[in-house]
């Protein structure tokens, strides 16, 4: 037992340290959630002072980090790679009594140094937090099908995991349905009072809780909540092109895919042993995935929520396959170690070389000590949300009317105007965009591109040109208008 834990430990600490040294300022939308906890904290609202299209689920943890820590972008960052060890150990602990302690630790492992968790806990996207709930859901369901007198106080925790899940990113709803449409088919093989009773509590304290809070929201900020949050993402175009996303998977979790698809096969051969976990894995697994391939606004984040399965079938690939070679106990284990260290390393690599400098702002510091020369007391930027956000933390400055959000998906379905994004930009002592060149230094792509650009030249400065290594964009714009 103390092996066990000083193996998971240490799989926990190599990924923590291995992300420390790679936290840095980022292009990306994280940015826009930790200015939005800084909001929170001055009592500035969503959706009442400004366009917001999520649920509050992962703002209200940062605004707290904010209040005790101030706006520490180190700090904040840590909150994607502590959600991601967290399902780590929830992944143990759900493996480890079914499918053995070695098979928990692999699981472990295979998730946290797969190459989509190390690059997107680059990231506060939100979806590391998400997942988390849901294997926390996932985790507390297993006690209260095991437990005896508390099994409602088991089955109200699972629902409120839920519950805060949703309320993060709901887009992992699919996900939870196929896990409890597992339990709930074999609750209903020997259906009793106590089972319904049970199954009551669990809805209550996640989807009707979830329903009252949506509508508590509603009836408070009206349609400044109703249609950023969901009339919004249906209004949406189609997001990364799903060939692209599934080259990604292919390309870059085939050792994972591999193991996986090594214990599906093994599952199905022993079909008679039945294994609860590995089933509902494989009603999860099938139902996100229907989920991801059918909707149509989704990004590489997302196979985030499908990791968690992977893994576990992964594991138990990895653990079934060695015991059909050897019967051995030392040589499965080493074999693991040197599977999971090779895994790792592969993995790893790739995340060093083509994930962790990209998106970088290295010149963050040149570009806020820039802006605080140009700019007074009272004065206020605008610019794309992945990059405005952080200059304006680390500068001490504030957005211009609080417009925060450039997604130029809000222009393109008519939820905010061009004409009013450019003269806010003209009206701003500082506008930012990032830019593709070429190498004739002339602009191809910009960020945003839904302003006026030819009313942006004749009213600003184009003051200076920062590079930056993007996987599109190149370069940093910064326009003195007033």
């Amino acid at each position: 037992m103390q092996n066990t834990r000083l193996l998971l430990l240490a799989v926990f600490g190599v990924f923590f340290f291995l992300k420390l040294i790679n936290i840095s300022p980022k292009l990306s939308d994280e940015n826009l959630y930790f200015y939005v906890a800084k909001l929170l904290t001055e009592g500035v609202l969503p959706y009442q002072d400004f366009f917001f299209a999520h649920l509050p689920g992962q703002i209200l943890p940062l605004a707290g980090i904010t209040a005790v820590f101030g706006s520490n972008l180190t700090i904040l960052k840590l909150v994607p790679i502590i959600a991601s060890i967290g399902t780590a150990s929830l992944l143990f602990l759900l493996t480890r009594k079914t499918l053995g302690k070695l098979a928990g630790i692999a699981t472990s492992a295979l998730f946290l140094f797969s190459l989509s968790v190390l690059a997107t806990t680059d990231h506060g996207s939100g979806v590391h937090e998400a997942t988390f709930f849901l294997a926390l859901m996932w985790f507390l369901v297993n006690k209260a099908r095991a437990a005896g007198n508390t099994v409602y106080l088991w089955a109200a925790l699972a629902g409120l995991a839920l519950f805060y899940g949703l309320l993060t990113r709901v887009y992992i709803l699919p996900a939870a349905f196929g896990i409890l449409a597992y339990y709930f088919w074999q609750d209903l093989k020997g259906i009793n009072p106590a089972k319904i009773k049970k199954w009551a509590v669990f809805v209550f304290s996640s989807l009707i809780l979830y329903i009252v809070v949506n509508i508590s929201l509603w009836r408070t900020f009206g349609e400044q909540f109703l249609t950023p949050v969901w009339r919004y993402h249906f209004l949406k175009t189609e997001g990364i092109d799903k060939g692209a996303i599934l080259s990604f998977l292919l390309t870059n979790e085939w050792m994972l895919l591999i193991l996986a698809v090594t214990g599906v096969i093994i599952f199905f051969s022993k079909l008679k042993e039945q294994n609860p976990l590995l089933i509902a894995a494989l009603f999860g697994l099938v139902v996100q995935g229907i989920f991801l391939v059918g909707f149509s606004d989704i990004y590489y984040l997302y196979l985030i929520t499908i990791l968690p399965f992977l893994a576990i079938l992964a594991g138990y690939g990895m653990i079934s396959a060695l015991n059909v070679l050897t019967q051995n106990p030392t040589t499965i284990r080493n074999s693991i170690f040197i599977t999971l260290a090779i895994f790792a390393a592969i993995n790893f690599s790739n995340y060093q070389k083509n994930h962790a400098p990209f998106s970088a702002i290295t010149n963050l510091d040149k570009i806020v000590g820039d802006i605080k020369g140009l700019t007074k007391e009272g004065d206020t930027i605008f610019g794309g949300a992945a990059i405005t956000p952080v200059v304006a933390l680390e500068a001490g400055l504030e957005i211009s009317e609080n417009q925060l959000d450039t997604n130029p998906k809000r222009y393109i379905t008519g939820l905010a105007d061009p004409e009013d994004a450019t003269h806010i930009a003209t009206e701003s002592a500082i506008f930012i965009q990032s830019a593709t060149l070429d190498s004739e230094r002339q602009i191809l792509q910009l960020d945003p591109d839904f302003v006026t650009q030819h009313i942006i030249r004749d009213s600003c400065e184009l003051f200076r040109t920062y590079p930056i290594l993007d996987y599109e964009r190149n370069a940093t714009l910064l326009w003195k208008c007033k």
